[in-house]
């Protein structure tokens, strides 16, 4: 009898993570924020609006937009739904949610070892900053500030 190899598991889960956090951003009904962070957990994918210094357990690698800087005064924040859109409507979608599914992956592996473990933090932040990259990729191909 056939058995998928133990990185099918895997990836489903990785999967589903990141299904979770799209739809926790869609029906998110919160107001517009200005900033944007986030993480990999090992069985999440956090956010906030502020940075995670609040937190008594942070994501190893965080990296954040700010909504203001990038609307270069023409807006100042962005709502879930736009979020959600940036991260898994357009037009980088795929590029992010492979950065996302590689980075969560490595934090799994990586908490298996131990919270304190610098195993792969390296690799985390290089696919966390693909996501970051593609995500602002995405928002500079819209425009859809612009008239």
């Amino acid at each position: 009898e056939w058995c998928p190899p133990p990185e099918y598991y895997e990836e489903i889960e990785c999967e589903n993570i990141i299904r979770n956090f799209r739809h926790a951003r869609l029906n998110d009904p919160g107001e517009a924020i200005i900033e944007f962070h986030f993480g990999c957990g090992a069985d999440r994918i956090e956010w906030d609006d502020q940075d995670f210094s609040h937190m008594e357990i942070a994501p190893p690698i965080i990296v954040s937009l700010n909504f203001e800087e990038l609307g270069e005064g023409r807006f100042n924040a962005m709502t879930p739904e736009g979020i959600e859109g940036l991260l898994f409507r357009a037009r980088n979608k795929r590029s992010v949610t492979n950065a996302l599914k590689a980075a969560l992956a490595l934090e799994r592996h990586r908490v298996a070892e131990g919270y304190e473990s610098e195993l792969h933090v390296p690799e985390i932040r290089k696919h966390m900053n693909r996501a970051r990259n593609g995500i602002l990729a995405s928002f500079r191909a819209a425009k859809w500030w612009d008239d």
